[in-house]
């Protein structure tokens, strides 16, 4: 789901910045009320903030992740780096789940965007890996299944 909002999202503010781009080459004008100088500063103030949303857009597509739960390893995948982190369910320590929540704040008011659950698996190595709700669609049905797949890992490699 992250990925659509992060390509539709660089879309659109892509798509602005073009027609920006293209104004621009008409030419600012001064009005009586604005002289051209103002105006030039007020155009790269705003095409600075739409590139600013175009590329935050774009990181949300590109830190997309791919979790794939097998029987004996947890994979991790980033296509878009061409990344794959393999976790076996052997080194995994304790899966640890707390309330995740995105709330940002807006000019002193805090809105509620997400409320979730994030899972932090800890490694024998002391490393840790986060996979919650806003990143992974099905994450209720991927930490079930990694639960009851640890535990039978567990037991089998006894």
């Amino acid at each position: 789901m992250s990925i659509f909002w992060g390509i539709i999202g660089g879309a659109f503010f892509g798509w602005i910045i073009f027609l920006l781009y293209n104004s621009r080459s008409k030419g600012l004008r001064a009005t009586t009320t604005v002289d051209l100088k103002t105006a030039e500063v007020l155009y790269y103030t705003f095409f600075t903030i739409l590139i600013f949303f175009c590329l935050w857009s774009l990181s949300l597509a590109l830190k997309m992740k791919i979790v794939i739960l097998t029987s004996s390893n947890l994979i991790i995948k980033y296509p878009f780096f061409f990344l794959k982190k393999t976790i076996c369910l052997g080194d995994i320590d304790k899966i640890l789940e707390k309330d995740y929540k995105v709330k940002p704040n807006v000019n002193g008011t805090v809105y509620n965007v997400h409320e979730g659950k994030e899972a932090v698996i800890q490694l024998f190595s002391g490393k840790k890996v986060k996979i919650n709700s806003f990143e992974i669609y099905e994450y209720k049905d991927l930490m079930r299944k990694l639960y009851i797949a640890k535990s039978r890992y567990k037991y089998l490699n006894l």
